[in-house]
């Protein structure tokens, strides 16, 4: 899985605020871009930002993890469980919708 690591490099400072409006990018982007919840990233967007934290690789920016589950929510292990069970029970049983 690919990761941003926008939020490594941003710390505290400068807020995500702050940032988007010294980089001319959406505030919202750039959280989904922190908390590597968004589907897509902007390739100007990817420069922008590699620029501004002074970046020599793309690798400084985003990072590969081999098999890591895509968990966009932050749900809790005991959260992702209840939900695999509660589809495993609906994929075994007919569930009458009225």
């Amino acid at each position: 899985m690919l990761k941003l690591r926008l939020g490594e490099l941003r710390g505290s400072k400068p807020s995500v605020k702050e940032l988007s409006e010294t980089l001319d990018i959406r505030w919202n982007t750039l959280k989904d871009y922190e908390n590597n919840t968004a589907k897509t990233w902007s390739p100007e967007h990817l420069e922008k930002l590699m620029k501004y934290f002074g970046l020599k690789d793309v690798s400084e920016l985003i990072e590969y993890r081999e098999d890591e589950q895509v968990n966009p929510g932050g749900f809790s292990q005991a959260e992702l469980d209840i939900w695999r069970k509660v589809n495993e029970y609906y994929a075994n049983n007919e569930v009458s919708k009225d």
